[in-house]
């Protein structure tokens, strides 16, 4: 509320007074801090990785399975928190995201030593910036089988950081394995069939 003195005389014999009522904005207000911190509920019960970055690459939200999985972020980028890297994954496709689309794929952490289905889509924040929210779903139940030497049955070799992830090429080529699955035919290490 502002308040302007009326002077006649050199004494003050009147105030002019305006205000604004701010109660449908405080309400507004109000309703979106809960829909915040249900939103934030929601994210950090999942059982499935949350974590949001912005186009900048800093993580501005891990949930509580993200923080198991690879400790605190302690101010790293994505790159380095993620892959121990010094600078942007060489096959980020944080662009993409930032232009709309949403994407879908495989990951797979060296750190964690896990694979995940990982699902990237761009958000926009309450000041109307765009920032990418990414879901990392724990695909370790499917039914993949090492083979051990001498085990008879169909092999293939699966590089279990696949050509879309963030991992580094001497990553893949050391995290080369052999496994075992059932109905699959021989493959090689570049995924063509082999006779």
């Amino acid at each position: 509320m502002e308040m302007v003195p009326i002077y006649e005389d050199g004494k003050i014999t009147g105030v002019i007074a305006s205000g604004k009522d701010v109660t449908e904005q405080k309400r507004i207000e109000h309703a979106l801090q809960l829909e915040r911190s249900r939103f934030k509920s929601i994210l950090d019960s999942m059982e499935d990785g949350v974590f949001i970055i912005n186009r900048q690459h800093e993580v501005e939200y891990i949930n509580p399975s993200i923080e198991r999985e690879f400790g605190p972020v302690k101010g790293r980028k994505c790159y380095e928190y993620f892959c121990d890297l010094p600078g942007v994954c060489s096959l980020c496709r944080s662009d993409q995201i930032f232009t709309g689309k949403t994407l879908r794929g495989e990951w797979y952490s060296h750190r964690s030593g896990k694979a995940y289905d990982l699902l990237e889509t761009p958000i926009l924040n309450e000041n109307g910036v765009l920032s990418k929210l990414s879901i990392l779903h724990d695909n370790g139940k499917r039914k993949l089988l090492v083979v051990k030497a001498g085990l008879p049955g169909k092999v293939f070799s699966l590089i279990l950081c696949p050509l879309r992830s963030t991992c580094r090429p001497t990553e893949r080529r050391r995290r080369k394995v052999s496994l075992r699955v059932l109905g699959e035919k021989e493959r090689k290490n570049d995924g063509g069939t082999e006779k």
